[in-house]
């Protein structure tokens, strides 16, 4: 399948790594998708905007910050839209739709669901952990006890996944 040629395409299990860090939603694997796709994705690292500064990280290091999270500025203006969307009571997926459309991105991105879902891992040296900060500021190293999906029990499949799934053509994982 052609990614030009697919309508498209959902994005399962994104959500599970997607977390709250200075007071803004990330989405780091819907994020990562929609960079690619609208072709501004940083070649170097996979992930973030190519090209993109680190003023804001810059500055709280200047408030005796730690930044774990390398948060370019570009990427910021991404995460701080989706935040303020949600705070005022809209989906994921409709924030997802309008932010991939001003990219012009042309196939569907379809976070798996609305609902926050969180992947946490407890650790026997630092307790429980958000996915970012067990696998990006301890860079995976505590060791792993046990995971759990803090929300999952209360997430459901947005409308747009179920049609998606059943009107697809091929599922490719």
């Amino acid at each position: 399948l052609s990614i030009r040629r697919q309508r498209q395409m959902c994005i399962r299990d994104s959500t599970g790594d997607d977390f709250w860090h200075y007071g803004l939603r990330v989405c780091p694997d819907l994020d990562t998708v929609m960079y690619t796709l609208a072709g501004i994705v940083d070649k170097n690292n996979g992930w973030g905007v190519g090209g993109d500064t680190t003023s804001m990280l810059d500055a709280l290091r200047r408030y005796g910050e730690q930044p774990w999270f390398r948060l370019g500025d570009q990427d910021i203006a991404t995460h701080l839209l989706r935040t303020l969307a949600l705070r005022d009571g809209e989906r994921l997926t409709a924030i997802t739709a309008r932010l991939s459309k001003s990219l012009g991105i042309l196939p569907t991105l379809l976070p798996m669901t609305d609902e926050p879902v969180a992947t946490m891992i407890e650790t026997v040296e630092q307790g429980e952990l958000d996915f970012q900060e067990y696998f990006v500021r301890y860079r995976w190293q505590p060791t792993v006890r046990a995971l759990r999906y803090a929300g999952a029990a209360d997430a459901h499949v947005t409308p747009e996944v179920e049609s998606a799934l059943r009107g697809a053509d091929a599922i490719l994982f």
